[in-house]
């Protein structure tokens, strides 16, 4: 990518000068921007959260970060007061930054190092959900943060593949569990296996879709626990490959998504119908589970041990949990999700937030 500077330069040059320049990893940008005279703006589609924490973790080559220092270094949610993130999860950042010859913190550290170049920050994000954590990295860049709103997808009215759509035609309204663990992440085999059997578990007809087969194998087939196949072949599918994921969220028979909670599944889950349950494996989905459900409370976060890891006894828990209606903690959860839903969809509230976008925009220019 930095072997592009002069392909880029050609290309902007060939049309009418730009204003502004949007970036995200590709550092050079705003030393290009300056040299032609538009703005560059650093653009994160994950939350003002993990952008925060980016910049710690990227900038600790000097001193090892400890777990007090990931602690401390954000704000807790106002409203719940609940931690970012719990000590293990920080223990496993800081542990994660201080590793030496670290290719993924190197890589981090030039978006870092483009936007504190930047005229101004843009971030995913609705102040009325993390207005706290956008002041807090406008502080730590020191620029303005602007934010953009939900951005969501718009709906399609593609078919559905015959193997899911026949499936979820065989149950009822709000029945089925939806299991994605989106095109990044690979969960190690054992890992992968508690997570099948805890959706065996719920004893609750569930879709496997779109999540990859384990490390140190080529398919979800070849890593299924013994006689699975056979216990769930009436009331489950599995299916591997790139799935439609807001169609099969706003599908009728889906009652229950379960996620890694990466921001792309978090934002389409706000506005579904269905229950949410979050397993985060790692520190930038733990934070946006934490937003869910201990700040918002409209989530379930599944119990993870002092590893990172989970049980197929804790995500049947969390799914039950969330499940039933009429529980005390499922019936809040779902009128809590609900009244931020309306929030989310209601007349106005995307095209507002993009209306101020583009005057916080003109006012940089």
């Amino acid at each position: 990518m930095d072997e592009m500077q002069e392909q880029v330069k050609a290309v902007l040059a060939e049309e009418k000068k730009p204003d502004i320049i949007f970036f995200d990893f590709a550092n050079w940008i705003p030393n290009l921007a300056s040299e032609m005279g538009c703005k560059a703006v650093f653009f994160s589609v994950v939350s003002p959260a993990i952008a925060a924490i980016t910049l710690l973790i990227s900038t600790s080559k000097e001193n090892l970060l400890t777990v007090s220092d990931v602690m401390e270094y954000l704000p807790n949610y106002p409203s719940s007061n609940a931690p970012v993130l719990c000590k293990n999860e920080a223990r496993a950042l800081a542990g994660y930054a201080n590793q030496p010859n670290n290719w993924m913190i190197e890589f981090l550290s030039k978006g870092v190092i483009g936007a504190r170049q930047s005229d101004a920050l843009a971030v995913r994000a609705c102040r009325e959900m993390e207005g706290a954590h956008c002041d807090h990295l406008s502080v730590l860049y020191k620029k303005p943060v602007f934010c953009t709103g939900p951005l969501f997808p718009e709906p399609t009215d593609e078919p559905l593949d015959d193997k899911i759509s026949n499936f979820l035609k065989k149950f009822g309204s709000a029945s089925v569990v939806f299991c994605s663990f989106g095109s990044e992440l690979f969960l190690d085999f054992s890992q992968f296996q508690e997570l099948v059997l805890g959706l065996e578990l719920t004893g609750l007809p569930f879709l496997l879709a779109g999540t990859k087969p384990p490390k140190g194998t080529t398919s979800i087939q070849d890593a299924l626990p013994e006689g699975f196949q056979e216990r769930v072949r009436e009331k489950a599918v599995l299916y591997e490959g790139w799935v439609p994921q807001t169609q099969i969220l706003r599908h009728t028979s889906i009652g229950c998504f379960v996620s890694h909670g990466g921001s792309a599944s978090m934002w389409e889950s706000l506005v579904s119908d269905c229950q949410i349950v979050f397993v985060p494996t790692r520190g930038d989905y733990c934070m946006n589970a934490r937003l869910m459900a201990a700040e918002l409370q409209l989530a379930v976060e599944v119990e993870m041990d002092e590893n990172g890891g989970f049980s197929k006894e804790s995500l049947s828990r969390g799914v039950k949990a969330a499940m039933d209606d009429d529980s005390e903690v499922g019936g809040q959860l779902k009128k809590n999700h609900k009244r931020w839903r309306d929030v989310f969809l209601s007349k106005g509230f995307a095209d507002n937030y993009i209306g101020k976008f583009i005057r916080d925009l003109e006012k940089l220019l």
